[in-house]
């Protein structure tokens, strides 16, 4: 009898590893132009973080100068937090966890969530150093979730020996004084996928932090990237631009055709324009700088 299958729910299916873009080898999304010509219409169909700045680079792959995307990487921000997901979840694979623990906190100790988050926030840090003090080898992903009250929890994607529940029980109980916690394998990587996905999605914006995951040093092989230049060691920056990308292309580069090589760095494959453009930050969808931009001369590249 064949078995029944089950269809991955929607916010799982769109971070699926066949539409996660490869971080790791630059590869361009599907459906992402390679030429752009610089207007407005054109760039506000591109995503891009709105509140990202800019900077100059060279690489010894390319001949010109490389303009990259430096995105504000916060969880609040819905096209950065998108991202963010995209590169935790392509990468989990490699990370191979094995347990999945969530630990609670009582709603009944604290006088309202941020207190709560506030005295418990370091908590899973320590429990897991008192479980290495055990001579446990565990390395963790941190994902902070609110309930229906505001309040925290965590859930925590663990790659670990085994760890016995009413030993970590009696530690989160003497850290915390909660003591409902859960712990269970994880039995194949798209669970491991499918859990990280789940929780990430539905994270809402805290107003007392901005951040929502952490992990142990050693979790991931190699620190998963949001961008497709960070890790890349041959990419050197030359020059770093409080402007957004959009508005740096518009004032020098209207009307021109450039390469865009991912949505993180596009091929200045062009001499600027003599003279600067005026910049539409409503129609391209990105913030309004408080100050004057810089004048030309101190940002063009040198070609």
């Amino acid at each position: 009898m064949n078995e029944k299958t089950t269809e991955a729910p929607p916010h799982v299916k769109q971070f699926m590893p066949d539409t996660v873009p490869n971080v790791e080898k630059n590869i361009v999304p599907p459906g992402s132009p390679l030429s752009i010509k610089i207007i407005p219409e054109r760039l506000s169909n591109v995503t891009c973080c709105p509140t990202a700045t800019t900077a100059l680079a060279t690489s010894p792959i390319f001949e010109s100068p490389i303009l990259l995307v430096l995105p504000c990487k916060r969880w609040g921000c819905q096209v950065c937090r998108s991202q963010k997901i995209r590169a935790l979840a392509f990468n989990i694979h490699a990370a191979a966890p094995n347990r999945l623990l969530t630990l609670t906190v009582d709603t009944d100790i604290d006088p309202n969530p941020e207190v709560a988050w506030l005295n418990t926030r370091d908590k899973p840090s320590e429990l897991f150093r008192a479980l290495r003090a055990r001579k446990l080898s565990i390395e963790y992903l941190k994902v902070t979730e609110v309930t229906k009250k505001g309040y925290p929890h965590y859930h925590c994607l663990l790659r670990s020996d085994y760890l016995p529940q009413p030993v970590i029980k009696a530690l989160w109980t003497r850290l915390t004084r909660s003591s409902i916690v859960d712990i269970r394998i994880v039995t194949n990587q798209f669970n491991a996928f499918s859990y990280l996905v789940k929780y990430l999605s539905k994270i809402s914006s805290l107003e007392w932090t901005d951040r929502h995951v952490s992990y142990s040093r050693k979790f991931f092989p190699v620190p998963p990237s949001q961008t497709d230049w960070e890790n890349d060691i041959s990419t050197k920056i030359t020059r770093r631009i409080d402007e957004h990308p959009y508005a740096y292309l518009t004032r020098f580069y209207y009307r021109r055709e450039l390469t865009r090589l991912s949505p993180y760095r596009w091929l200045l494959n062009d001499y600027p324009t003599a003279s600067e453009n005026p910049v539409d930050y409503d129609t391209l969808k990105i913030r309004k700088p408080a100050t004057q931009p810089t004048p030309m001369d101190k940002w063009l590249p040198d070609f």
